[in-house]
């Protein structure tokens, strides 16, 4: 009988796979990606694994334990040593530490989110309304005349992973702009000139391309409930009455901005919005 026929030296797959709680699946696969082979397979087909393997899959079933990757685990199995294990740790410290930055961050976000969506806001709809609001900051992204409804859609999608970077762009306020002098023309639709949203009012943002200052001064608003294409022939109603009733003039562009929507509602009857346009006395 030769050495390796004996199995007082050997382990089975099964048997292996038993101590250290895996699977013969696992096992499999681990041979399949050369991160542990069996010593050797006999005639009948089983798979034999030695001491050395055994201790090798010690190591392997533990630093698996921490999430520790494969390729890591394969590339210190095939060259160890204290230093290395050290290095390996202190690499999967790191990820660690930037998973727990990461999942802070956001955490800070979905507080801010949850916050904002408990709080009831009074608004008052249908009503214009004269304040005042200080120099803004905006992300602004140009649409063409040629653009067609799904180049649009396109380029809103790009704007809010620009502006808001995907996942935390949850409950930002997103809207558009139309130019005066569309809004003032009786039509059946108004065209978009551009999408835009707030940015916060540091240095740092107005070196940044696409970013326009929107000046401070007197601005017209109205909260409304539903779509602005729904509404936009009562709303340009209210705007000039009111205009005219005390004397005012608008100034630039018209803005929509988008404050609830199909993140709350699927009824767009339920959506709120406010239209906003600076305004000077005649």
């Amino acid at each position: 009988m030769s050495y390796k026929d004996s199995n007082d030296n050997y382990f089975t797959a099964g048997e292996l796979a038993n101590l250290f709680g895996v699977s013969k699946q696992t096992l499999l696969y681990y041979d399949k990606i050369d991160l542990l082979s069996p010593d050797f397979i006999c005639e009948k087909g089983y798979r034999h694994y030695s001491i050395q393997q055994y201790l090798d899959l010690e190591i392997i079933v533990n630093l698996r334990s921490f999430n520790v990757s494969i390729a890591d685990i394969k590339a210190y199995l095939t060259k160890r040593s204290k230093n290395d294990f050290m290095n390996l740790v202190n690499h999967k410290k790191k990820e660690c530490m930037d998973i727990i930055r990461e999942n802070e961050a956001i955490i800070k976000s979905l507080d801010v989110i949850y916050n904002n969506a408990k709080t009831e806001k009074p608004y008052v709809f249908n009503k214009p309304l004269l304040t005042f609001q200080e120099e803004r900051l905006m992300r602004v992204t140009k649409v063409s005349a040629k653009d067609d409804g799904k180049d649009r859609i396109i380029l809103f999608t790009k704007h809010a992973q620009t502006a808001f970077h995907s996942k935390k762009s949850l409950e930002k306020h997103m809207g558009w702009i139309i130019s005066q002098e569309d809004l003032f023309v009786e039509r059946n639709s108004h065209p978009t000139k551009a999408y835009f949203s707030f940015v916060p009012n540091t240095p740092g943002h107005k070196s940044k391309s696409k970013v326009e200052v929107l000046p401070a001064g007197q601005f017209l608003e109205i909260y409304f409930k539903g779509t602005y294409y729904e509404n936009f022939s009562r709303l340009v109603e209210l705007i000039n009455k009111f205009m005219e009733l005390n004397e005012l003039e608008a100034v630039g562009d018209i803005y929509i901005l988008t404050i609830e929507n199909h993140l709350f509602y699927t009824n767009t009857d339920d959506y709120i919005n406010k239209i906003f346009l600076a305004v000077k006395n005649k």
